[in-house]
């Protein structure tokens, strides 16, 4: 009886550490700043972590990570800008505006070179022949991963 109220008591206290995880939300609006325009679809995420989110079509986003990683480093990037980099739980509370400079990386030249000649009649022929393969015609289930955070009044 005894060994059973142990046990029982030891799980209700692990349930209880796991439901009281906390979350710190982050929120705000990535501009251009040079044109001051929204930057859409930019990566918002934990540095070293699968946590992340994007900016809308308005470069705003709202990010939810557990308090246990708020001293962890958030980073927040696209192709084209240079990157901004924060403590996270700096940027807690408040409406953050954040501005990225445009950059360019210039890359090394590439040169293909293909082991025939195809004409564009070849091309053509190998693309219908890929639509089986490229565009299944039986139903099919994709599986997703969709993450929210709602309080309770």
């Amino acid at each position: 009886m005894r060994v059973s109220f142990l046990l029982i008591s030891m799980y209700v206290a692990t349930l209880n550490s796991f439901a009281q995880e906390t979350f710190i939300s982050i929120k705000g609006k990535l501009l251009d700043s040079k044109s001051n325009q929204p930057i859409p679809y930019a990566s918002v995420y934990i540095k070293g972590s699968s946590m992340g989110t994007t900016t809308n079509d308005d470069g705003i986003f709202l990010f939810h990570i557990p308090s246990v990683i708020q001293n962890d480093t958030l980073i927040i990037s696209v192709i084209g800008y240079d990157y901004f980099k924060s403590v996270a739980s700096a940027m807690t509370n408040k409406e953050n505006l954040v501005e990225l400079k445009q950059s360019s990386t210039i890359l090394n030249e590439v040169v293909v070179n293909a082991k025939r000649e195809l004409t564009g009649k070849d091309i053509v022929k190998k693309a219908v022949a890929s639509i089986p393969s490229n565009y299944p015609m039986k139903p099919f289930m994709i599986e997703g991963f969709f993450r929210d955070l709602s309080k309770g009044k």
